[in-house]
């Protein structure tokens, strides 16, 4: 049925088995923030999905080097773009009826 590491689906939610003692698993996902959680569940209330773990959890060290060199460029020109925003001037504006 379920092994350690295998992919499944939970009530919508895609999981990661961690471990399986009798009739529950230890589960672990991401939620639409970024936080990781972990629950306990009842090994009937997994659904299996075809889905090779490797395309579900991608590991940011397994990007070719071409394409995090790319990345780091992209990410440092707009760091360089956000810091070359011209600046309001201090000095004090007179108007054409001001003498």
């Amino acid at each position: 049925m379920f092994r350690a590491g295998d992919m499944a689906k939970i009530s919508g939610r895609m999981v990661k088995v961690c471990s399986i003692d009798g009739y529950s698993a230890e589960c672990v996902w991401f939620d639409h923030r970024g936080e990781i959680h972990a629950a306990t569940v009842d090994v009937g209330a997994l659904a299996s999905i075809w889905v090779t773990p490797k395309s579900m959890w991608p590991e940011i060290n397994e990007m070719p080097d071409f394409l995090v060199a790319e990345l780091e460029a992209k990410a440092a020109e707009r760091r360089r773009a956000k810091h070359r925003k011209p600046r309001q001037s201090r000095r004090i504006k007179r108007g054409p009826d001001a003498q």
